[in-house]
C-alpha cells in the first residue's frame, strides 16, 4: 500500500515507464507496480465483440490490427475460453451493464472535450 507522496509519485513513475514499454508489445498486459490488468483501447489492435451467449462482452488482442471500429470474423464462432490474453465482461443483470455503459460513456465525452481542447490550441 502506498504510504505518502514520494511513494505514489515513485508508483505513478513506474506505471508510466512500464506502459511506454509495453504499450508497444500487446494492448492487454498486467501492471508490474499494482498487478492491476490494463486493456489499452485506442489503437485498432483489439477486438471488441459479444460472445454467443449474448452476456458477455469479450476484448481480446486482435490477429490483424485495422482501424478503430472496423467490423472483422476473426473471432466469429470461437469458444470465448480459447481467446487468450483476454477480457471477457459477464453481465447478469441490464443493471450491471448500464454502470459500464455509463463510465465509459463519461470517458468518451472527456476524450472529446480534450481532443477539441487540443484542436483548437
Amino acid at each position: 500500500m502506498i504510504k505518502n507522496d514520494s511513494e505514489y509519485n515513485e508508483a505513478v513513475k513506474a506505471i508510466k515507464d512500464q506502459w511506454l514499454n509495453r504499450r508497444n508489445r500487446m494492448p492487454i498486459y498486467t501492471c508490474d507496480a499494482d498487478k492491476n490488468r490494463i486493456v489499452h483501447f485506442g489503437h485498432g489492435d483489439l477486438i471488441v465483440s459479444t460472445s454467443e451467449c449474448q452476456t458477455e462482452v469479450v476484448i481480446t488482442p486482435s490477429n490483424e490490427p485495422g482501424n478503430i471500429g472496423d467490423h472483422t470474423d476473426q473471432i466469429g464462432g470461437m469458444d470465448t475460453s480459447k481467446l487468450v490474453p483476454g477480457v471477457r465482461m459477464v453481465f447478469d443483470t441490464p443493471e450491471s451493464c448500464l454502470v459500464v455503459i455509463d463510465a465509459l460513456s463519461k470517458v468518451a465525452q472527456y476524450l472529446m472535450r480534450r481532443q477539441k481542447d487540443k484542436g483548437s490550441e
